[in-house]
């Protein structure tokens, strides 16, 4: 495991804390080491992404979870996600990187909750989302000089998002701009 981290850390510049699967091990580390070449080969500053991937891989893996068949009550389709994307629409640095990790996240292959795709957008919606989602990423962004109340922590609907990724128990990953990680107490 250490010489994965080592190796991860090595490719991307990114900030998170290690997560085991259940096991201790990690498996099928080479489709995420080629994804990790893919970006940086690209150099897309989306480290954090991988992260979550993580998570998802262990998730999956742990719980030997395949996915289900789409529900016909589904208040949005699919009805069920690999991510939900959760960030503050007041800092346009938030909305670019949710648009930007949402977009490599589809073009991978992921099922992701993104409210700007989302025919219903109802805080029923967004609970369903995150409640049939694997993995809640949380874009944690400042506040905006002139925009008082913008942080992501100050945003109504953020943190009732939060509240319940957390009460399900989902796994949850903060994204932090690389630029901003210096400012992580």
């Amino acid at each position: 495991w250490s010489l994965v981290y080592v190796v991860l850390a090595m490719c991307i510049p990114i900030y998170f804390s290690v997560i085991l699967a259940p096991n201790g091990m990690l498996s099928g580390v080479s489709p995420l080491m080629r994804a990790i070449v893919d970006l940086r080969v690209q150099k897309l500053e989306l480290g954090c992404w991988l992260v979550a991937l993580l998570l998802l891989h262990l998730s999956r893996n742990a719980a030997a979870r395949a996915k289900e068949k789409q529900t016909m009550s589904a208040i949005n389709r699919p009805g069920k996600w690999d991510f939900f994307v959760s960030y503050t629409q007041t800092n346009d640095k938030a909305r670019l990187l949710a648009e930007r990790l949402t977009s490599r996240l589809k073009g991978l292959g992921y099922e992701v909750w993104y409210d700007i795709d989302m025919k219903d957008k109802s805080l029923n919606a967004m609970r369903e989302g995150v409640e049939n989602a694997c993995v809640f990423l949380a874009v944690i962004t400042g506040e905006v000089v002139g925009k008082p109340n913008s942080a992501y922590l100050e945003r109504p609907f953020c943190l009732q998002e939060l509240s319940w990724a957390r009460k399900m128990g989902k796994h949850i990953q903060p994204v932090v701009h690389y630029e901003d990680k210096s400012k992580i107490d």
